[in-house]
């Protein structure tokens, strides 16, 4: 009795874990991806939105959900909303953490893809056309925070 007992504590844990893995779902998400991918680590969706609709779908069948985030910028047009819809329970939870090693940000910015060029007003000064409508409140150059510029006046010393 004491041997089926030993058998039973090894063999049931490797069972119940067994059982976790099959019901587990991993969804990768790298800025590099593409959100028509299934979200493997081979072939990763690129969006956090794109994860989170592939994470809602496999807890409304009942699967742990894990989402490994890439490292690199995700740029988010939108705010990223978590809800009830997005939770876990005690048997099927649902996790998102970064890939071991890397760091994601998460950027309410945009990207802008702008030509620089020198400015006829001044040396050393550059102007980019932007898209029309584009409000800034911060630039970012190069992982740096810039200064808003100004140029002085005719006759401003």
């Amino acid at each position: 009795m004491r041997s089926l007992a030993v058998v039973l504590g090894v063999l049931l844990p490797l069972a119940v874990a067994q059982t976790r893995s099959v019901n587990l779902r991993t969804i990768t998400v790298a800025p590099q991806g593409r959100d028509t991918a299934p979200g493997t680590v081979a072939e990763p969706v690129a969006t956090l939105s794109r994860a989170q609709a592939l994470a809602r779908q496999e807890r409304a069948a009942g699967r742990s959900v894990e989402v490994i985030v890439r490292g690199g910028t995700y740029y988010l047009p939108d705010a990223l909303v978590f809800t009830p819809a997005d939770g876990g329970t005690a048997e099927a939870p649902v996790v998102w953490r970064a890939s071991a090693g890397e760091t994601p940000v998460l950027s309410g910015g945009s990207r802008l893809a702008l030509t620089w060029k020198p400015s006829p007003l001044r040396d050393g000064v550059f102007e980019a056309e932007v898209p029309a409508g584009l409000e800034i409140d911060q630039l970012w150059i190069n992982g740096r925070r810039a200064v808003d510029g100004a140029i002085p006046q005719s006759g401003d010393r």
